[in-house]
């Protein structure tokens, strides 16, 4: 999945880069897809979070856009979309 955002740089996200630019609430690597899916539609006593959480992987990574984030910070800190814009 890519996310592509345009700003005098053209910048993708991928896999848990998502995660840490707070589009997503978890990350799963593709090789436990399959048993997510599986636990998601078989344990139902259990609630999604706990499930997802059973999936989510201890990350020691630095996330590709941290030497941009004071930037992007910037641009996307206004309070309304018009003000975005304006940017």
């Amino acid at each position: 999945m890519y996310i592509y955002i345009y700003y005098h740089i053209h910048i993708y996200y991928q896999g848990v880069d998502v995660l840490f630019a707070g589009i997503a609430t978890h990350f799963v690597p593709s090789e436990k897809l399959t048993d997510l899916k599986r636990d998601l539609l078989h344990e139902v006593d259990k609630s999604i979070l706990t499930i997802l959480n059973k999936y989510q992987p201890k990350l020691n990574y630095k996330f590709s856009l941290a030497p941009h984030m004071s930037q992007i910070e910037n641009c996307f800190s206004a309070p309304t979309v018009e003000e975005i814009i304006e940017r």
